[in-house]
């Protein structure tokens, strides 16, 4: 008899579409659904299956082999796959189905109802919540300002169609009701099954997620990410994506050991390191190693197979991952997101026990190289979920069935707490929500446009090498006070100079505007943040600038860092003020400068190489009044 090429790939039934092994009884192949035989003993002609990648096979072993139950059983995961996908429902949009289950398991221990001392016994786990005559108050202290502020933007907005309720929210990483502790009423972003809080859409989706390098005030703005990490994933379809699992992230568990070693041993398949983090002293937090740099999100899409792990609870870069169009392999399913139950393990996602070794990851890790296909359709599936039910809207939605459905639980009537503070929402923010669409409008017909107080760059990805003339005037002072109760800032005249307010109201919009768009006019990533005095020489920053002129005087001495505004990239916002002009010292002109910013990581990529032609304010001198 002549060799012939074997090995465990599955055939598929022409009857049932079920998993055919590809070697039987007597040469046959018998269905595993449907049980049909085809083959030499069966109705049909058995088709001869052969594999380019499997060495040819002599007639000895193929009898010692043919009823083996590696070759006559699909691969476990094949099973799991198809399994996991017939039982599937695909959830509806219609008013957040797709996680009224979570919304409805976290309130059933509750079916006696919430009592005004349950919450009050709850205040000491978290910060208290009032809604009262759509109106919104909390504790006049949040531990966490950024994170209350991205939790408070989705209540803002939904006051209109809120009832008067009362809550107790805890804005730190780790849940706060142990299951068989006392019963009380506390909202957390994340838990295990060991505990009893309601879980809450995380603030980060808006703002204060995670601070790294990349994104220094922490990850937000969950649907500017939805639209680059989309445009990003349309650079690299599956077929161009580099075949090779990636993940990079601080050593915050053990469990991620397995990954990193695999990739020290098989780079070829694995492209996996430690960044170091805020408790990073020495090599020995990143297993030895030197410490990676961090990489943006988008970065992410190049790759076939990402990785996800839990962090300190709940992993903030899941629902990122999904956006590439890569298939995703989650590790562990202990802590838990509102959104999680919506994802299902192979059908969305790969599964992967938080015990698994690195032998056992290669062997996943090839099994997705030989089930090519299938993965393919998982990393569509998972993409598909998260694109449509995962938006902002779902969010307003997810908080908006919560809150009802709670309040339905209370006991007691809500009065206001005179201790509270009432939450307003930030008019920089408003105006940013109202007018980007018309600026960008303007911005797509026009290099060159000005825009009148309050400035503010707006989240456009089509700002790449345009020239945005900015104007501010001594109105944005008045601006900024406006806001300030929000950002605890009031103009104190017996203390704060003019050039100290202006330098806070400019900040606010620059800086407190939104992250992705903060101007750094330090154009080199080795300036540093350091301490200024008034006495002495101030040293210029690196970096080219292409001009500095006076735009009163035709002066071309400028004098550094007159003004200096912390931005929220923790640099410096740097400006040039006229030698000339100032020396006269009744009034200050403010220099026109173009300014090409370099490659500075704190900002997004997108954002690198713009010339900005930014005129500052004409801001006259007059005496506290």
């Amino acid at each position: 008899m002549s060799n012939r090429s074997f090995c465990n790939e599955p055939g598929f039934c022409p009857d049932c579409g079920g998993i055919l092994p590809l070697l039987g009884e007597k040469g046959g192949v018998t269905c595993y659904t449907c049980k049909q035989l085809f083959g030499p003993e069966g109705n049909s002609v058995v088709a001869e299956i052969t594999c380019d990648k499997c060495p040819s096979q002599s007639d000895e072993s193929v009898s010692k082999h043919m009823y083996s139950k590696q070759f006559n059983s699909p691969h476990p995961n094949l099973i799991a796959i198809h399994e996991a996908v017939a039982a599937y429902e695909p959830c509806s949009s219609t008013n957040c189905s797709c996680h009224a289950d979570v919304i409805a398991q976290d309130l059933a221990v509750f079916t006696d109802g919430i009592t005004q001392q349950m919450v009050r016994d709850a205040q000491d786990r978290g910060i208290k919540y009032q809604i009262v005559n759509h109106r919104l108050y909390r504790d006049r202290e949040c531990m966490f300002p950024a994170r209350c502020a991205g939790v408070e933007h989705f209540l803002l907005a939904l006051l209109p169609k809120l009832p008067d309720t009362e809550f107790v929210l805890n804005p730190r990483d780790w849940p706060q009701v142990a299951r068989h502790s006392k019963l009380l009423p506390v909202f957390s972003f994340s838990k295990t099954q060991d505990y009893l809080d309601i879980m809450y859409p995380a603030w980060s989706f808006w703002e204060g997620g995670p601070a790294i390098k990349l994104y220094p005030r922490g990850l937000g703005r969950w649907d500017l990410h939805r639209e680059s990490l989309s445009k990003e994933a349309s650079k690299w379809p599956w077929e161009r994506k580099i075949t090779k699992a990636f993940f990079r992230g601080s050593r915050t568990s053990w469990e991620r050991d397995a990954l990193v070693r695999l990739s020290w041993e098989e780079n070829h398949l694995v492209d996996a390191q430690y960044t170091k983090n805020q408790a990073w002293k020495s090599e020995a937090d990143t297993l030895g190693a030197p410490p990676a740099e961090e990489v943006s999100l988008e970065h992410h899409c190049k790759y076939r197979y990402l990785f996800n792990y839990r962090g300190v609870a709940a992993s903030f870069r899941l629902k990122h991952l999904f956006l590439c169009g890569s298939l995703v392999f989650h590790v562990g399913d202990e802590w838990q997101e509102f959104f999680y139950p919506m994802l299902r393990p192979w059908v969305h996602y790969v599964p992967v026990k938080s015990s698994i070794t690195s032998h056992e990851l290669r062997e996943l890790l090839q099994f997705a190289k030989d089930y090519d296909p299938e993965m393919r359709d998982i990393a569509t599936r998972g993409r598909h979920v998260i694109h449509n039910h995962l938006r902002l809207d779902d969010v307003m939605c997810y908080w908006r069935v919560l809150l009802e459905n709670y309040t339905r639980l209370l006991k007691f009537q809500v009065r206001q707490d005179s201790s509270l503070v009432e939450v307003k929402e930030r008019k920089e923010v408003q105006i940013y929500q109202s007018q980007v669409k018309k600026i960008t409008a303007n911005l797509r017909r026009n290099k060159t446009m000005k825009l009148i107080d309050p400035t503010y760059i707006p989240p456009n990805k089509e700002l790449d090498n345009d020239a945005v003339e900015l104007n501010t005037t001594s109105a944005l002072a008045n601006y900024a006070t406006e806001a300030g109760d929000v950002h605890s800032f009031q103009r104190n005249k017996s203390r704060c100079s003019k050039f100290q307010f202006i330098s806070r109201a400019m900040s606010l919009v620059f800086g407190e505007m939104r992250t992705h768009y903060v101007i750094n006019f330090n154009s080199s990533s080795q300036v540093k943040s350091k301490k200024r005095h008034s006495r002495g020489k101030q040293e210029e920053p690196e970096g080219p600038v292409v001009e500095r002129r006076c735009q009163h005087c035709n002066n071309d001495k400028m004098s550094y860092a007159t003004l200096q505004l912390r931005s929220a990239d923790e640099g410096q916002t740097v400006f040039y003020t006229c030698t000339k002009c100032k020396l006269l010292g009744r009034t200050c002109f403010w220099s026109k400068a173009v300014v090409s910013i370099g490659p500075v990581p704190n900002l997004r990529p997108w954002i690198q190489d713009t010339r900005l032609l930014v005129s500052l304010c004409r801001f006259k001198e007059t005496e506290n009044s």
